[in-house]
């Protein structure tokens, strides 16, 4: 059963994701209206605890990911998504993999995407696992290193 709720939750807030990416969305009620439009039935603590959870930030435009709308500089939005989501870096060859909480990944990747980390060529982002592709290995361990300590200060 825990598989089954965890698996609904993902799939829920990647769709509140695509909801967002699509059109802009100004209250509650009106994702939680689309999602049921779906079949997505949710209560008002449930899709607060999503929205908090996709680290999704609410503006005069209505709801976006950190610094979608370029406002804020992506330095610190990427600490504050750091000290946010990050649990670990693992540097693996010339790769580094990020864990987070549930749903912590995708705002993440974003914030990392948007502050355009030197030695970063890419990332891969699941729903609490985040793959960073750097040029080598030695880039790789700089990059595990450097991320945890922006996420601790």
């Amino acid at each position: 059963m825990p598989t089954s709720s965890t698996s609904t939750r993902q799939q829920r807030q990647q769709r509140i994701l695509d909801l967002i990416a699509a059109e802009p969305l100004h209250s509650q009620a009106e994702i939680q209206e689309l999602l049921a439009e779906e079949g997505m039935e949710v209560n008002q603590a449930t899709l607060s605890r999503d929205l908090r959870d996709l680290g999704l930030v609410k503006d005069s435009a209505g709801y976006r990911m950190p610094n979608e709308s370029g406002n804020g500089h992506p330095e610190s939005e990427l600490r504050l998504a750091l000290r946010r989501f990050l649990l670990e870096a693992i540097p693996v060859q010339h790769q580094v993999l990020l864990k987070t909480h549930t749903g912590g990944a995708q705002p993440l990747a974003l914030a990392l995407d948007l502050a355009q980390v030197p030695d970063v060529l890419g990332t891969l982002a699941g729903d609490d696992t985040i793959l960073i592709i750097c040029a080598n290995q030695t880039k790789a361990r700089k990059v595990a290193r450097d991320l945890q300590k922006r996420g601790q200060a």
